[in-house]
């Protein structure tokens, strides 16, 4: 008879079952999305190198195996000069300015994500090219006054001559002390003022696929002695993804348990007045020889029912309103569409435990006293 106090009652309960529904959701769709940051967080790129230093530990034909493995992108050698190298722009001027030196294979520019920005990266033609060619980081151009190429553009490593070719400049993802590199087309290892340290081999990977690639790549480089290769891999920081993904996790399951706390209380509030309301009605039943467990069952019964219709209007639209709210935040809706029955059970439970007390007092109601008084 009392319909408000019923629907408030429903409301209590769907507000519970929703909110915790609309947390677990968000919680999955937070933590998929967590993880997808932290996957796009983690260096697609792997550097083999051979432990014992020995020269020519890899080959062409080993760097085209490798570059067609899956997941790969592009795969190059890199040896790199043992000391810094004196750069200038002309031999007139100072030569207190020096640079990393690398001479690379081609295709080690997008291996590395940097982009040329002026010019051209190498061709197969400049590893015998009479006349020597360079790539510039972009840093170093800088550096160098070189902000546009004419095409007669000469620097000096050492007292040796070079065109320049190219610009190179570093995108997001790639390590930004590239830029104050300077590159000469592998093999080349005529600067005759340094030594060279051991080749290397950079591979760009799909990000999916850098576990994958990183468990295979000592054999696909060194079949015959992988155990000379060795691998290292840009690592997810796991510590703090967990750390993260769990203190989500721990606010949305709070906030969940506080609604539910929150929408037993409103039931059994609204299920007490409404047992009030009714005390002489409940009196006069009792007066004809109603059993108490009779009133019992009906007081927990409409608890019980509020609370099963709370639980399952509450379940739905807290998914459907969290999905929406996951896919504005570009997340993935991982809806769970079994929380439906769960949580129409638990509002009934929560009803059941709601309307005890409320039954307990209509069950004890004295009949004699409440006709007395009115």
């Amino acid at each position: 008879r009392h319909r408000t106090r019923t629907a408030a009652a429903v409301v209590a309960a769907a507000l519970g079952a929703g909110i915790l529904g609309a947390s677990t959701t968000l919680t999955n769709s937070a933590h998929a999305a967590v993880t997808q940051e932290f996957l796009n967080l983690k260096s697609s790129r792997l550097t083999a190198s051979s432990i014992s230093a020995r020269p020519g530990w890899i080959s062409d034909a080993q760097l085209a195996l490798t570059r067609e493995l899956p997941g790969v992108r592009e795969v190059c050698s890199m040896t790199s000069a043992s000391g810094l190298v004196p750069i200038r722009k002309s031999l007139l001027s100072s030569t207190d300015y020096q640079v990393p030196v690398h001479a690379v294979d081609i295709g080690c520019a997008v291996a590395m994500n940097l982009v040329t920005i002026h010019g051209r990266d190498f061709a197969a033609l400049d590893r015998s090219a009479s006349t020597p060619v360079v790539l510039l980081g972009s840093a170093v151009a800088d550096n160098l006054g070189l902000t546009t190429l004419t095409g007669n553009d000469r620097i000096y490593l050492d007292a040796a001559p070079y065109t320049v070719i190219g610009i190179l400049s570093p995108t997001v993802d790639a390590d930004a002390a590239r830029s104050l590199s300077v590159f000469l087309p592998a093999p080349n290892t005529s600067l005759s003022i340094t030594t060279w340290d051991n080749t290397e081999v950079i591979v760009d990977t799909e990000p999916a696929a850098t576990d994958a690639v990183a468990a295979v790549l000592a054999e696909s480089l060194q079949p015959a002695d992988p155990a000379d290769v060795y691998v290292l891999a840009g690592a997810i920081p796991t510590g703090l993804q967990s750390a993260v993904s769990n203190q989500i996790t721990l606010l949305l399951i709070v906030l969940g348990g506080l609604s539910i706390i929150i929408g037993l209380f409103v039931i059994g509030n609204q299920t007490l007045q409404s047992v009030g309301l009714r005390r002489s009605e409940i009196a006069l039943r009792r007066a004809l020889g109603q059993p108490r467990h009779v009133v019992v069952t009906q007081v927990l019964t409409e608890t019980i029912l509020c609370g099963a219709a709370g639980g399952f209007i509450g379940a739905t639209l807290g998914q459907l309103t969290a999905a929406l709210i996951a896919i504005s935040q570009g997340w993935p809706a991982l809806t769970q569409i079994e929380l439906v029955p769960l949580s129409t059970v638990g509002g009934a439970a929560i009803g059941a435990i709601a309307g005890v007390y409320p039954a307990h007092v209509a069950s004890t109601t004295d009949p004699a006293q409440v006709l007395k008084t009115g």
